[in-house]
């Protein structure tokens, strides 16, 4: 059989087929703790249509690329036999994993007790900050055992390779652009070196010191602070307990589970700081937290390109009300906002001038060693694997974020007005970046790990409101069938890192 047709094959029947398989599971273990009936609300059956409707989706999208590549003889292996998601290979550790698997589930099962205990702590965001450290440890846990799944990207050779040209002296910002350029060998191994800022692998090399499981550890713990500040960003719509249930519906979002312990969680983490006191400082017109705001802004393009669209989305999704009253917004917060981009733009010629690395300059020699997967290109080149690779980044946004996210985007569709005027900010906001990343983003996949700063901006800008109606019974619901979910995926496939 040819490598095409066999392809074909993977991808009409086989991969369908397991998809189809990871949905029914996912379900299984909810449909465990009642009967169905009694324990559905509204809004589950919503999710899990959707869910349903996506995955039928996927399955007749699949039938017609595969129909395009056997009619055209177009090589489409480079985008992964597991269209629609990016996946690096199946679990293999997936008897060792199981353990934790199960403990996961008694995490689902015993949702409402632990909710109780959390609302009862008299230090919640202590709490909430460790509930979120041992869910995102347990779930780890799922790929391999503990140490394997902590461990993760600080474990792979490709990387350990890459970290023996890394060093914290001004000449490697020079020597990394060289190597991302082909003019310095040895070159790097792993595709994440070409494609970050010399500060990300900087911090990848703190595993040599740390070694790799706390290092692993140690991200894991980070990142868990993402969710108090979402918290805190909540009670200024929703009262606390309101808040922490606003940061707990966030938690279970798939691809924050599954990349939460890799080195672009310290990206997360920054949008989460940076979000904050977006809100913080716009809603109370504070110059010196606007001033923090944007150091921290550009720290965050350090690690990765993508936070270059960072601050206009602090600026539009902390920002109130429709699209039409932006003028007024702007008028009314002018002095905060002037703040936010002046202290972005000098902590950013700061940091060129302390390092030498120029970050537009980084990001055009990434783009320009891309150029054959940009909507340029693909749309001459080769439009059969374009439309492959804009379907699997698209796919790969929208199934990763689970459930809950996928709930909160259907109930804004319903809110949703035909003029865009009568848009929020925020939702507009959503909707450019988005479109940008189905169009734009280099490569097929990754969009749910590269872009997963922007769940974060979504559940800023509009989650919090669109979940104000959500009973606590609701939501600790919606959790349990998201907890679910996220595990059968985590505990069959290896998304890599």
């Amino acid at each position: 059989m040819s490598g095409v047709t066999s392809t074909i094959y993977l991808w009409l029947f086989i991969v369908p087929a397991a998809i189809w398989c990871i949905l029914l599971l996912s379900f299984m273990p909810s449909r465990l703790i009642a009967r169905c009936r009694q324990l559905l609300s509204l809004e589950e059956n919503i999710a899990t249509v959707a869910l349903l409707w996506l995955i039928s989706g996927v399955m007749l999208v699949r039938v017609i690329i595969g129909a395009l590549a056997l009619w055209s003889q177009s090589d489409l292996s480079l985008v992964g036999v597991f269209y629609p998601i990016r996946i690096a290979a199946p679990n293999y550790g997936v008897i060792a994993g199981l353990p934790w698997f199960a403990l996961l589930i008694g995490i689902a099962i015993r949702w409402p007790q632990i909710v109780a205990s959390l609302a009862g702590a008299r230090q919640q965001w202590l709490a909430l900050w460790l509930l979120a450290t041992g869910v995102l440890v347990v779930f780890a846990g799922i790929q391999g055992g503990l140490v394997n799944g902590v461990s993760g990207v600080y474990t792979r050779q490709e990387f350990l390779d890459d970290l023996a040209h890394v060093d914290w002296s001004r000449d490697f910002f020079h020597e990394h652009l060289q190597r991302v350029a082909g003019e310095l060998t040895p070159l790097y191994v792993a595709s994440h070196s070409t494609t970050h800022p010399p500060l990300a692998l900087q911090i990848l090399s703190l595993a040599q010191q740390l070694g790799p499981f706390a290092m692993g550890l140690l991200t894991l713990v980070l990142f868990a602070g993402v969710f108090p500040l979402v918290a805190k960003v909540a009670t200024v719509q929703r009262s606390v307990d309101g808040g922490i249930q606003t940061a707990l519906l966030l938690l279970v979002t798939p691809a924050l589970l599954i990349y939460g312990g890799s080195d672009d969680a310290f990206y997360y983490l920054l949008w989460g700081v940076a979000l904050t006191l977006g809100q913080i400082a716009i809603a109370g017109n504070r110059l010196w937290i606007a001033m923090v705001c944007g150091g921290v802004i550009a720290l965050a393009c350090q690690l990765t390109y993508a936070s270059l669209v960072l601050l206009p989305a602090v600026m539009a999704f902390t920002a109130p009300g429709p699209l039409r009253n932006l003028p007024e917004y702007l008028c009314r917060h002018a002095a905060v906002l002037a703040v936010l981009v002046v202290s972005t733009a000098a902590s950013l010629l700061l940091w060129q001038w302390f390092t030498g690395f120029n970050l537009l300059g980084g990001m055009a020699q990434v783009m320009q060693n891309q150029q054959n997967y940009l909507l340029s290109t693909w749309l001459v080149v080769d439009p059969v694997r374009g439309i492959s690779d804009r379907l699997m980044t698209i796919l790969d946004f929208v199934i990763l974020a689970g459930p809950v996210m996928l709930l909160t985007w259907v109930q804004a569709c319903k809110q949703g007005k035909r003029n865009p005027l009568q848009w929020t900010i925020a939702a507009a906001a959503f909707a450019v970046l988005t479109t940008y990343i189905a169009l734009v983003t280099p490569g097929a996949g990754e969009s749910a790990r590269g872009w997963g700063g922007l769940y974060l901006c979504w559940w800023v800008g509009c989650g919090v409101r669109l979940t104000q109606s959500w009973s606590p019974a609701i939501a600790q619901r919606l959790v349990q069938f998201a907890l679910c979910y996220s595990a059968v995926l985590q505990l069959v496939v290896d998304f890599g890192w």
